[in-house]
This record gives C-alpha cells, structure tokens and sequence, in this order.
C-alpha cells in the first residue's frame, strides 16, 4: 500500500525552455485533476503552450539558473534528467540554458502529484508512463517509486534529497536510504559536495559554476543573502538565515531534526569568519512546508 496520488498523463515540454535537474514542463492531456491538488489555485499556466512547471518532490538539483547563478554539476543533473526521458541532440540558446531545440521536442510522461508549492509549481513523482493505464487516482509504493526519475537520478547521485514535511514519510525514508547509499559509493554530487566540511563563503563565485558545490536550498540561500548585502544588509549570513527564508522572506527556515523539531536552520549552520558549513547530517533534516 502507498499514499494515493492524482496521476496524469501527458508531455515534457522542451524548446523554449530551461529545464534542470528537479523542474521542467509538463502538459497534461487533461487538466481538471488539477483542480484537486493542493494550493491549486496557485498554479501558474504558460499562456504560450499551456504547460505547468513541475518540481521533482523529494530531490533538490545543483542550480543551474537561480538569480542567474549556478552551481557544479548543475548542467550534468540537466543533462541526466533529459537522458533518462530518452531525449538527445539538445541545442540551447546564447544563455546555455534555455533549449532552442532537441530530439524529441515534446516526450509523452506521466505524472504523480498531490499539491502545487508556494511558487505555483506542481510537485511530482514523473514517469515514463502511467503505471495503471486509465486510473484518475494511483497509490505510491515504493515499487512504483523506483520507476520515476526522482529516485532514478537520487540513485545515481545527480541530485540530493530534499525532504518536506508534507511528503509522505514512507517516501521521505526511501529516499534517505537511497541517498545515503550513493552517498557511501560517493556517486556524483557526493564526490564534490562540501556542504558538511565547509566552504569558504567569499562571494557568489565562491558557491558559484567553479566554486564550491554546496546543497542547492544552502546555496539558493547564499545568493539571496549575497543580493541583500548589495541592499545594505550588514551582518554575517548566519545572521541573515535567522530572519529568511526562501526568496529571501523574513520567515526564517525551520527543519524537523530526528528528535527535535521546529529547529532553525540558522542553529545549525557554523559559520567562522568567511568558513560556512552545516553541522548535521543534512540526510536527516525534514524542512517545514510553508
């Protein structure tokens, strides 16, 4: 048994757009399931192609276009995503992100989603196809879990794990499992990553395509202190975190810890001078859905 999810069936939308390695468009072939998820309302619709956004639930990818940053290994988390949909001979534009063209431009998929997110991004398990052909609603087990590109590419080590409170626990504790064993084979993003060992925050370049590859929801937060800074903000970015949040809100990050919760993310992160680094296992935070 497994949690049910509203499955739809339909099609990755390429040209036009910069996918990375936890978003990407999808058209459904019948939007009114839709219409049942949670924050529904919030969903933005491309007025171009009619696609949704879709945000990979359970994994966070290597950025490769937040505020016009990015990180290492942000174009390969891309590049595995595309590869896993079969899709080839992709060509971006003069920003080398946004696809001007690829074989194929639209692939068939289905998705698994319960929610949108704050953003108006539909939250989804994707699959290469529907797993009970005709079905509104579908139960997640965790064979099903298996066959979606989110667990796919936290296997192969192309992406992190990124657990929210609203994500069912059975699937938050496959997920950690799984990172945790690409992590002991150092797969991918575990051969770089200096989340826990630290790294020298300097800049935006110092997190940045030939800096430092960092947890990516870590990283979103550096550039957003980064651009306050630019604002006038004086304080170190531990000082930042204890008042922002995502976009650089001033609703600070909590986490649920194994035996704590309603923890501060700023509590957690060591900052000496100009060295940065997270002091718990950042497999074992759950961050509290806002």
């Amino acid at each position: 048994m497994g949690p049910l999810y509203e499955c739809l069936d339909g099609h990755i939308v390429l040209t036009g757009y910069a996918p990375d390695g936890d978003s990407i468009r999808f058209l459904p072939n019948d939007s009114a399931p839709l219409a049942n998820l949670q924050r529904s309302s919030l969903i933005r619709w491309s007025p171009v192609s009619g696609s949704v956004q879709l945000r990979l639930e359970g994994v966070d990818a290597p950025e490769l276009h937040y505020a016009a940053a990015g990180q290492p290994r942000g174009a390969s988390a891309r590049d595995a995503l595309l590869g896993w949909l079969g899709v080839t001979d992709v060509r971006c534009g003069p920003d080398g992100t946004t696809i001007d063209s690829a074989a194929p431009a639209i692939v068939p998929a289905t998705i698994l989603t319960g929610a949108a997110d704050a953003h108006g991004r539909v939250i989804a398990y994707l699959l290469r196809a529907c797993p009970s052909a005709g079905a509104r609603r579908h139960r997640v087990t965790p064979a099903v879990l298996k066959q979606t590109a989110n667990h796919v590419l936290l296997e192969a080590g192309h992406v992190y794990p990124l657990a929210y409170t609203s994500q069912p626990r059975v699937h938050r504790d496959m997920f950690r499992a799984t990172a945790r064993k690409a992590r002991a084979k150092r797969l991918g993003v575990w051969s770089d990553d200096a989340t826990a060992r630290g790294f020298d925050l300097r800049g935006a370049r110092s997190v940045g395509p030939r800096g430092a590859l960092i947890f990516p929801k870590l990283f979103r937060r550096c550039i957003d202190y980064f651009a306050d800074r630019v604002q006038g903000f004086d304080g170190s970015f531990v000082d930042w975190l204890s008042g922002h949040g995502s976009g650089g809100e001033t609703r600070p990050d909590r986490v649920v810890l194994r035996h704590a919760a309603n923890v501060l993310l700023s509590s957690l992160v060591q900052q000496r001078e100009r060295h940065v680094a997270l002091k718990t296992d950042l497999l074992d935070l759950v961050w509290v859905e806002t």
